[in-house]
């Protein structure tokens, strides 16, 4: 009937609710729901929800989902995003992965999803072997092995060697490459260091690197201060970065002002001394001057012991590590 659909929880399958015009199937809930795209009661809007792809029909005066991956040929098919060409059966199908945010990409059941924050689009991951090495090595897309992550029991313990992939011999696709630098010597596209950790615990045992997650997906990362541990001078301008130790083997870290005494912690502009009760109930201490005006309190943070919590938890693949 016009302006109506089918009830989206009677489909028991993914492929029969995209299928509706009014409903959309959620990895987040494992189930059909209604396409957001019903709720808008007006064509402004309606034409308004690009995120969601919405469309007006003046006809049904309803607003429904656009129809994905309508084609009938691969060229057109191929110049859709959402869509991708089945060659076995010649149809046009929505594409793995399709989901519109990060959230319901990374709540994929099926584990096979990941979200890119550059292109700020859900995809397959690359190099999907869980647990088998010798179907990783093998994959002709270019894959590794981290027998750090394996040990570790990260099922995605089979890496894209993206460096190496031939478009990357292109100083700006290298460059744009979270994990890559181009060596302009030998005008070739290498790993950055730490990049070679594909999970956060393996990445935090090494006092070079931190696990960064202000990408997706996140990626183990050189610290700040450890590119300057060759440049005292370079080091010791940096208002987060000390350098210890004596030469040859300085070392560049992260400054740590709860580890200074009080004339230490006064002399340095970067820090700052807070003066404890007079009955030294509360002992003084130093801290980072942004933070030394903020109260002490204690924070009691309860989790859950589950073995949910060694499964991803957003940007950290495994709950208790990014704890």
């Amino acid at each position: 009937q016009a302006g109506q659909h089918k009830p989206c929880s009677q489909y028991a399958n993914q492929a029969d609710c995209t299928i509706d015009k009014g409903c959309i199937y959620s990895g987040v809930f494992v189930k059909c729901i209604d396409s957001p795209c019903v709720r808008h009661c007006g064509e402004t809007n309606c034409t308004a929800d690009t995120q969601n792809l919405c469309t007006w029909n003046s006809t049904e005066l309803a607003c429904w989902k656009r129809e994905i991956c309508g084609c009938t040929d691969k060229v057109c098919c191929d110049a859709d995003d959402q869509c991708t060409w089945t060659a076995s059966n010649s149809t046009c199908e929505e594409r793995p992965c399709n989901q519109p945010t990060e959230a319901e990409c990374e709540a994929d059941v099926n584990d096979v999803c990941e979200w890119d924050s550059a292109t700020k689009r859900c995809d397959l991951k690359p190099c999907h072997h869980p647990g088998n090495m010798s179907s990783c090595t093998t994959d002709a897309a270019g894959c590794e092995w981290d027998v750090c992550a394996a040990n570790a029991g990260n099922p995605d313990a089979c890496l894209k060697d993206r460096c190496g992939a031939d478009d990357h011999k292109d100083y700006t696709v290298c460059s744009s490459d979270q994990h890559c630098e181009w060596a302009p010597l030998t005008s070739k596209c290498s790993r950055k260091p730490c990049t070679q950790y594909g999970d956060e615990r393996c990445c935090g045992h090494d006092d070079d690197c931190h696990w960064d997650v202000s990408v997706s997906p996140a990626l183990c990362s050189l610290k700040p201060c450890a590119k300057y541990h060759d440049d005292v001078d370079a080091c010791n301008s940096e208002p987060r970065c000390t350098s210890t130790g004596t030469a040859p083997s300085t070392k560049c870290v992260d400054k740590d002002c709860s580890k200074l005494e009080k004339c230490d912690c006064i002399s340095d502009t970067d820090c700052f001394w807070k003066a404890g009760s007079a009955d030294k109930t509360v002992p003084g201490g130093c801290s980072w001057k942004d933070y030394g005006d903020c109260p002490k309190m204690d924070i009691v943070l309860v989790l859950g012991g589950s073995t949910g919590m060694s499964q991803s938890f957003g940007r950290h693949p495994q709950g208790f590590y990014g704890m």
